[in-house]
């Protein structure tokens, strides 16, 4: 039973053998969409109980504007309305036999009877808001599938990389295939992303989607997580934060193209390090902070647009070695063909930019203003 599973594992592995193209760096095109105003006046704020938590690292947005975010401290899924900017209920995990003495890695958020979390490395569990457990997906447990011992599903950018396809009962994760070194160019080689039919009998199958050829050429230490987001249209967006191209993967032709991510002014691609470097945390943390950083892609439905975050890298002084706070934050705003419309920076305070959505009045950015309220910053944006 396992070498027929091993055999499956192969033939997904190599029938998904569309290895990544010589690495060009994409010119952006300019839009004719010109970028009216940026109103940032706004702030998103619910004050919050002590069972509450005023930060979420790991949530999902609702397309009726639900929040629903992983609360560290209580082990619970916690509901707000965007909308009417309520708190909803709360459920408790560690009371579901669901194992989150890890913490929740991922959740994706379909509808009140249908959100999938994704604990610590071992388990997808599909429950309703209520917390009752409708099915549960042994995504890296050998017992579930011998087929599981070649891949990780991982985490990466956590809480947004997890996406379920109703229409086809399909999954969608990130993973590793562990068969490869990660200080070796052939890691770099193996898909990134794969699916899963919610079917009788599971079985992981590779989507075409792979590493920049730049992870080929040198190594690039903690800045290696791939950033996803998945259209209903049939395609994924991906992108890395070491170069500026956006990638854009089509399910339904099996084509993907790259386009360009950043102006003229701002053409940053990171600088790598020597292999050598994989066990040296210091290196790979100053190498971080020194290079540039894109965030993800996030479609905005509401107005047709894309923005795109980014920390340029920091520069040391002669006076002080530089920190994360001496780094300029700038947001990209594309048109729905995603030509740049404008490069704007962000000023006059910090934000926690990676953890930002979309809702129907405007992009909400992480804005803490004390422990006692959930708060958020509201740009809204207006073009012609």
């Amino acid at each position: 039973m396992k070498i027929r599973y091993l055999l499956v594992f192969l033939i997904i592995i190599c029938g998904c053998e569309k290895r990544p193209k010589p690495y060009v760096l994409v010119t952006a095109v300019n839009s004719r969409t010109k970028l009216v105003s940026i109103d940032s006046s706004e702030y998103f704020k619910i004050p919050i109980d002590s069972n509450r938590t005023f930060f979420y690292k790991t949530y999902s947005i609702g397309n009726n504007g639900i929040f629903c975010g992983y609360n560290y401290s209580r082990k619970s899924l916690d509901f707000f309305s965007i909308p009417s900017k309520k708190m909803l209920a709360q459920t408790k995990l560690d009371v579901l036999s669901i194992d989150v003495n890890l913490g929740v890695r991922s959740i994706f958020y379909k509808n009140r009877d249908s959100i999938f979390i994704f604990n610590n490395k071992s388990s997808v569990y599909m429950i309703d808001s209520t917390g009752k457990i409708k099915r549960e997906i042994g995504v890296n447990l050998p017992r579930y599938n011998p087929i599981f011992e070649h891949l990780i599903f991982h985490d990466y950018d956590l809480g947004n990389n997890m996406y379920y396809d109703g229409p086809t009962n399909t999954l969608y994760m990130p993973a590793m295939v562990v068969d490869k070194p990660r200080d070796s160019k052939e890691y770099y080689r193996q898909p990134i992303l794969f699916e899963t039919k919610l079917n009788s009998d599971p079985i992981p199958k590779a989507v075409p989607v792979y590493y920049s050829a730049l992870f080929t050429s040198q190594f690039y230490g903690f800045a290696n997580a791939p950033k996803f987001n998945f259209l209903d249209s049939g395609k994924i967006i991906y992108s890395f934060s070491i170069e500026p191209n956006i990638y854009v993967y089509d399910m339904k032709k099996d084509t993907t193209i790259a386009v360009g991510g950043a102006l003229n002014k701002y053409p940053f691609v990171s600088k790598g390090l020597d292999w050598k470097a994989v066990f040296n945390d210091d290196l790979k943390m100053d190498n971080l902070l020194h290079n540039v950083d894109y965030s993800k892609v996030i479609k905005d439905p509401y107005r047709n647009l894309y923005y795109r975050f980014q920390y340029n890298p920091a520069n040391d002084t002669p006076e002080k070695a530089a920190t994360e706070n001496d780094r300029q934050e700038f947001l990209t705003i594309f048109d729905s063909d995603m030509r740049i419309i404008s490069t704007v920076e962000l000023t006059g305070r910090r934000y926690i930019i990676e953890n930002s959505f979309v809702a129907k009045d405007g992009l909400y950015v992480p804005a803490p203003t004390g422990f006692n309220t959930l708060s958020y910053k509201i740009f809204k944006i207006h073009t012609k």
